[in-house]
């Protein structure tokens, strides 16, 4: 009977442990984190990251007398090419211009053709793509005889025929409709790459906290709230109405220190502008409504524990399943967590 209880007690463990996976972990307002090459950091029994763990370096280093380029943790002599796996970037290098007093990152994109042409298309056609392809490689038409003979995908309510790009905003993946095609952890499907250490390298290492929309997209709009131009009210950090300040874990911004669940008092004209500590070490700034996404932003008041990455192995169940679904992060804790007490009883 107690070997039947374990058993039973692992087994819903392992089902708990998928779920969370699975779970509702969205990569909005993280994906400079993960550009970044910063790590999370879970609270046991945490589904999503808590918070990340960032190793940057943005101390200034020169070679040979020339400052270098900073790209996360890495450095960059001038002239220097600075690896960066994007099919629609060409190359990125390390400028150095003689009137200026530092170097920058400097990226060649791809200009595809339908970019100056979005008619290129004929009527009822559409452009057809491969994964490691920047740009559209031909389309595919309806009502043809060709339309039947390929495979066709759905996902978020709606259809795309075989070869199509889809968007999956929910998990932030960008998918190429194929006959395998299952859901998000398709193998034609990968992380929507926005490029903000490349492109905007120097905001980024000047500790600015880069914008996002409350639309949910997962690349920000880009603008970036800086230290060194940005104006703060008297006092810096409020906490707004409904909110919850801790002091667990907190973020930085320039020489300012912001509990977690604390805005930054802005002194600026847009007041849909919301800048919080959510996710430390950085501020969470978002233009909009942001009550949504301040539901859980009191933590319990405890340290984070570090445990493996996990957002690398999201899955999600189903054609049509949605990063927001029915099932609540906290619910799938607190059953995460009762689980794991009663099986170390058992143990």
């Amino acid at each position: 009977m107690y070997n039947i209880l374990l058993l039973l007690c692992i087994s819903a463990m392992g089902v708990l442990c998928d779920e969370c996976i699975k779970g509702v972990c969205h990569r909005g307002y993280s994906a400079h984190y993960y550009e970044s090459g910063c790590q999370p950091v879970y609270k046991a029994g945490s589904c999503c990251p808590t918070s990340f763990s960032c190793q940057q370096s943005l101390t200034p280093k020169t070679e040979n007398g020339k400052p270098m380029c900073i790209v996360g943790n890495k450095y960059y002599a001038a002239n220097e090419d600075i690896p960066y796996d994007d099919p629609c970037t060409v190359s990125c290098r390390c400028v150095m211009h003689s009137q200026l007093t530092k170097p920058y990152v400097e990226c060649v994109s791809v200009e595809c053709p339908e970019l100056f042409n979005d008619n290129m298309s004929g009527k009822h056609c559409s452009k057809t793509y491969q994964s490691d392809k920047c740009c559209s490689t031909g389309e595919i038409c309806n009502g043809t005889s060709l339309q039947s003979e390929v495979a066709s995908c759905e996902y978020g309510g709606k259809s795309y025929l075989q070869g199509n790009e889809m968007y999956l905003d929910d998990v932030c993946k960008r998918c190429i409709c194929t006959s395998d095609f299952t859901g998000s952890d398709s193998a034609s499907c990968e992380y929507i790459n926005c490029g903000i250490p490349y492109h905007y390298n120097d905001e980024v290492n000047r500790g600015c906290s880069i914008i996002y929309t409350s639309k949910g997209k997962c690349c920000p709009i880009p603008e970036f709230i800086c230290p060194d131009q940005v104006s703060l009210s008297d006092p810096v950090t409020i906490t707004k109405p409904g909110r919850t300040s801790s002091t667990a874990v907190q973020c930085r911004f320039g020489d300012h220190t912001i509990n977690m669940g604390d805005s930054l008092n802005l002194d600026d004209d847009r007041p849909d502008l919301d800048c919080t500590c959510l996710t430390p070490p950085q501020v969470t700034c978002v233009l909009g409504n942001t009550d949504h996404i301040h539901q859980d932003a009191a933590r319990p008041e405890s340290d984070p524990v570090p445990e493996p990455e996990r957002n690398g192995k999201k899955k999600t169940k189903g054609k049509n399943r949605k990063g927001n679904g029915a099932t609540s992060v906290s619910v799938w804790s607190t059953l995460l967590v009762t689980t794991s007490i009663l099986c170390s009883i058992l143990w």
